[in-house]
This record gives structure tokens, sequence and C-alpha cells, in this order.
């Protein structure tokens, strides 16, 4: 008889804000754990950690957000609202377009974008 181990289902995230036009410099991101439809097999799920942070649209890699955040995620925890905040001293127009990113912060894979738009001048 041979046995062999069960991987472990990995963690999934709905990512979403509490609103995508900005008035102030801060976002309200949430967070909610979920898995793919189905049985939760008895070797359970992985936690999964994420990192989230905002960059300019129009300059990839160009973070506006005054550092990131990580936050990790079990199954067993309810939907949590992190704030993020824009960083003082960027001169962006009202109109300016942001995304919001969020990765794995283990693996580097992308889990979510999330288009931003900044209603009112950001100095």
């Amino acid at each position: 008889m041979s046995e062999s181990a069960t991987p472990r289902v990995r963690l999934l995230v709905d990512v979403s804000v509490a609103a995508d036009r900005l008035t102030g410099g801060t976002v309200v991101v949430k967070l909610r754990p979920t898995v793919k439809d189905g049985q939760i097999p008895l070797s359970g799920v992985a936690p999964l950690t994420v990192r989230f942070w905002i960059e300019r649209a129009d300059q990839p890699g160009t973070v506006v957000s005054s550092g990131e955040s990580v936050e990790e995620l079990r199954l067993d925890t309810p939907e949590c609202s992190r704030p993020l905040y824009l960083a003082e001293g960027l001169a962006m127009e009202a109109g300016t377009q942001l995304v919001l990113q969020v990765e794995d912060n283990e693996s580097k894979e992308h889990l979510a974008s999330i288009a931003l738009t900044l209603v009112v001048p950001w100095e």
C-alpha cells in the first residue's frame, strides 16, 4: 500500500476598494479570503500573504502610496479593511489615473489591479 500527501489548496483573495474615485489621500482596501469552488481537502488551505500598493497608471512602477502594506490572510479570516495613503508632495492633477496593485508576497504572482481616479489635485 502506498500513500501520498494531498497538496494544500491555495487560498485566493477578492480585492475591492471602498471608492475608486479619490477625493482625499486615503484608499480603503478590502480583502476577503476565498477558495475555488468545491470541497476543502482535509490537508487544509495554505495561508496567503498579500502585498499591495498604489502606482500611477501612466508610469507603471512609480509608487504613489506612502509605502506598501502586507497582510496575511487565512481561510477563517473575515473580510478585512486596510487603509493605504497617498504620499505627500507628489503634485498630481485632478483626473490622474492610479492603479491599486496586489501580489502574492512570497511568489510575487500578480493577484489583482483596481483602477482609481484622483478627483481632486494632490500635493
